[in-house]
């Protein structure tokens, strides 16, 4: 049984100590260095810390105009360190959040990374430092400490981010009809297997996907360093379009924009110094020591002489001989809501285990009214909306004004669970790894189930109104429905909110989520006529990314600032045929045009945003830069987007091989169908195709128009043409399945995202899934004491309400 203990530590606070960062006259000062207990200790470490902040201040000073650099910085060595008797003594560690953190790797190897939980212009929680890496002399790729340092501060401090492609996102763009790298650093474009350049001819049209780009080591100052001049004027940077973090993070504003909002240069608060200013910082080392706590009673008086407010911390943490256990940090962005004021609440928690996140973690958070009620609410960690970066064990949510009953003080109650899904990530690959032939893959770690709780800070209400709630009636119908077929048929269409006769509004002002990852993924030309653009990025909600939008508004330009200054005047792509998706779900578009040549003209800019019921539009999303095209067209739902290229050929002989129906403990039925057919090829009957799409719906005749149709989630990656593929779908039976059907359709997708036709349908009793959040049950075959019986998992994912289907997911059997 492992031995518990505890160390407590009281820290009285007045009005002359403060913890956070401050900029003075151009001086940073109370920038905390804590090098974590688990570090090694070494002398060296300590004077090279030293030298690369006094580096990193001269370059900070220089990249910000003379505006700022580090004057004070506080080292906090570990109180095991031998040398810390030599030191003045602390009891405890800074609240601040912009500390920079020295600790051995985490998932992100020796890379300095900093940690963020909300998005541009907001500061980070810690920059992570190695000791290998701050050790090293020479620092890979050319690069120097004090681009580095002056780097991460950026991140840090003003909420920058780096001006390189997004890990999900292109690495290269066109810019004037030539492919540069997404990155300010110079470098070579290389094939990934061969290492051969690329073949960026001009009559490269699209780079080769197997492309990637990899720096040079001889970087010199100007071409590394992510600070724009603020006199360069928007329109002649170069990467002023880029797909970069910076621009799609930050709505195409570069770092001086961002920066100039920023308190320490908002209205020349900190004018420029001269040019030889002192700007080596101060540097106190002092140690870290809590009190262990003995087992009884504790009483203290606080006697002060000053009229001045006094802050009075007491921690307590548990001490246990045993490896690293998960711990969860949670907080709200503020904890005061003005309910006048359109200002998104956002909570988050940082679950992890030492350095390391911890992913696919279950966490809700409990909103208590003061009315004694509860609204609880599922809080993620997929990189949609609010949440940043997906699978960086920080899990975020938002708290609607909705959510509010009255004025008052409400809790927020965080409860996280590990269950078989939870794992850490213990490593991810760096953007730039495949240039040195480093192994790509994540790889993870299972951990041992576990709980946790935490209890937020108090949240208060004030300015409270009662939300107006419309009677229903036949005039309230009749508006909503104008009000509908206005957003449906005319993409410019005015939304007035919606009113009675009392002439009170009712009123939705929560915008979907910006997209953020509309990427083009393929391309296709057809002897320099025609050309074919395929679409990709990940659907957004109703509210923020909770729910489901009700249109997309697609719009293009022959100039990209356009769009991001003109949208609604921009030309429009017609999509009346195209309903988003859920929150989360993969959307895909098709887009055809005709090469013009009549012109000097390169490049054709697209971007999109979701629409929601109540006509609020969400930002506009990341640019995608394509070649010059016109007459663009969306290629309508169920056809086929073909650039002289034949279609994978058609399923024929789709059956329903077996079904078979279990009882649930809790008294649903869970039936799986058995699934067989036939694989085709990639063009027609000769090779492997990509993916399948299944369809299902009540009507036959919605197959075939693909009116109301909805997909069957799938990840099962087809066998060559000729094999036999079984897969096996589920659900839970519907209270009506035996007067109800539905039927089942597939149709094969090429590498190329061309689709065949839909194959011959099958029908099967009506089903839907369970309306709790998603499930795992077992589904086996009649006989389970057989020991050759195939056993299928059933993904249940929760339901959707505006559905009349329930959500299948489907699996390859495997025996």
């Amino acid at each position: 049984m492992a031995l518990l203990g505890y160390y407590c530590t009281i820290i009285i606070m007045g009005i002359g100590l403060a913890t956070a960062v401050t900029l003075v006259n151009n001086g940073y000062e109370d920038v905390y260095i804590v090098i974590n207990k688990g570090v090694k200790e070494n002398p060296q470490l300590l004077s090279r810390i030293k030298n690369i902040f006094t580096e990193g201040s001269r370059h900070l000073f220089e990249s910000t105009q003379n505006q700022a650099y580090f004057r004070k910085i506080i080292i906090v060595i570990p109180e095991s360190w031998t040398l810390s008797h030599n030191y003045k003594m602390i009891y405890h560690l800074p609240y601040s959040r912009e500390i920079i953190m020295v600790d051995n790797p985490s998932n992100r190897g020796n890379k300095p990374y900093v940690y963020r939980a909300e998005g541009c212009g907001a500061p980070g929680l810690f920059l992570h430092l190695t000791p290998e890496l701050i050790l090293h002399e020479n620092m890979p790729d050319g690069d120097t400490w004090g681009h580095i340092i002056a780097r991460e501060w950026s991140k840090l401090r003003w909420g920058l981010f780096n001006e390189m492609a997004m890990d999900d996102g292109p690495q290269f763009f066109l810019n004037n009809g030539t492919w540069k790298p997404v990155t300010y650093m110079r470098g070579r474009a290389l094939e990934k297997k061969s290492s051969k350049p690329c073949d960026f001819s001009s009559t490269s049209i699209y780079p080769p996907t197997e492309c990637i780009f990899c720096p040079v080591s001889d970087q010199d100052a100007e071409a590394r360093d992510p600070f724009d001049h603020e006199s360069v004027d928007k329109t002649l940077r170069y990467t002023a379009l880029a797909p970069n973090e910076q621009n799609i993070r930050c709505d195409y504003r570069s770092a001086w924009e961002i920066m100039r909002d920023h308190v320490d240069f908002k209205q020349k608060v900190n004018d420029p110094r001269n040019s030889n200013t002192e700007t080596e910082p101060v540097i106190d080392i002092i140690t870290y020591n809590p009190s262990f706590a003995r087992k009884g009673v504790y009483h203290f008086v606080v006697e002060v002489d000053v009229i001045a407010d006094i802050f009075v911390y007491f921690t307590c943490i548990t001490l246990k001989n045993e490896p690293q256990l998960v711990t969860v940090d949670s907080w709200l962005s503020h904890t005061e809501v003005d309910y006048k004021k359109e200002t998104d609440l956002k909570v988050f928690v940082f679950v992890k285990r030492g350095m390391f996140p911890v992913v696919h973690a279950d966490i809700v958070a409990v909103l208590k009214r003061p009315d004694s009620t509860a609204v609880t609410l599922d809080l993620n960690d997929n990189g949609l909306g609010t949440d940043l970066t997906k699978d960086d064990g920080i899990y975020t949510g938002n708290i609607f004004r909705y959510y509010f009953s009255s004025n008052g003080r409400y809790s927020v109650n965080i409860i996280v669970t590990g269950g078989r899904n939870a794992k850490l990530i213990k490593r991810i690959p760096d953007q730039l790894s495949s240039c040195s032939g480093k192994d790509k893959s994540v790889i993870y770690e299972t951990i041992d189930n576990f709980q946790r709780t935490s209890l937020l800070e108090n949240l208060y209400v004030i300015n409270f109104e009662e939300p107006f709630q419309a009677e229903p009636n036949e005039a309230n119908d009749k508006i909503i429905e104008i009000r509908t077929l206005l957003l449906l048929e005319d993409v410019n269409a005015q939304i007035s909110p919606l009113t009675t006769e009392k002439n009170i509004e009712v009123i939705d002002n929560i915008p979907p989520s910006k997209i953020s990852n509309f990427y083009q993924v393929s391309y296709e030309e057809s002897e320099g006529i025609i050309r074919c653009f395929h679409f990709r990025w990940t659907a957004v909600g109703n509210d923020r990314d909770v729910g489901q939008a009700m249109k997309y508004n697609i719009r293009y330009s022959t100039n990209g600032f356009d769009l991001l200054t003109n949208f609604d005047k921009c030309l429009a792509l017609n999509n009346n045929t195209m309903v988003p998706k859920i929150a989360g779900d993969t959307e895909e578009l098709f887009v055809i045009g005709d090469v013009d040549n009549t012109n000097s003209l390169k490049e054709s800019f697209i971007a999109i945003n979701a629409v929601d019921w109540a006509g609020n539009a969400a930002k506009i999303s990341n640019i995608a830069i394509i070649p010059h095209t016109v007459n663009l067209t969306i290629v309508p739902l169920g056809t086929k987007c073909v650039v002289k290229r034949e279609p994978p050929s058609r399923i024929t002989d789709l059956k329903l091989h077996t079904e078979t129906y279990t009882h649930a403990n809790d008294g649903m039925i869970v039936a799986c169908f058995e699934l067989t057919w036939t694989a085709v090829g990639d063009e027609g009957n000769d090779g492997q195709a990509y993916a399948y799409e299944m369809l299902y719906s009540e009507e036959v005749s919605d197959l075939v128009l693909f009116h109301r149709t909805h997909p069957i989630r799938n990840t099962v990656v087809p066998l060559k043409a000729g094999g036999k593929e079984t897969v096996v779908v589920g659900g839970i039976l519907g209270f009506n399945y035996t007067s109800r059907r539905q039927y089942i359709t597939v149709r094969t997708v090429s590498k190329r995202r061309v689709y065949s036709d839909i194959s011959n349908y099958i029908d099967i009793p009506f089903v839907l899934n369970l309306t709790l959040p998603s499930n795992t049950t077992t589904c086996r075959q009649p006989d389970s004491s057989v020991e050759s019986t195939s056993s299928y998992e059933i993904i249940i994912a929760s339901c959707c309400l505006i559905l009349p289907f329930g959500v299948f997911v489907a699996r390859r059997i495997r025996n």
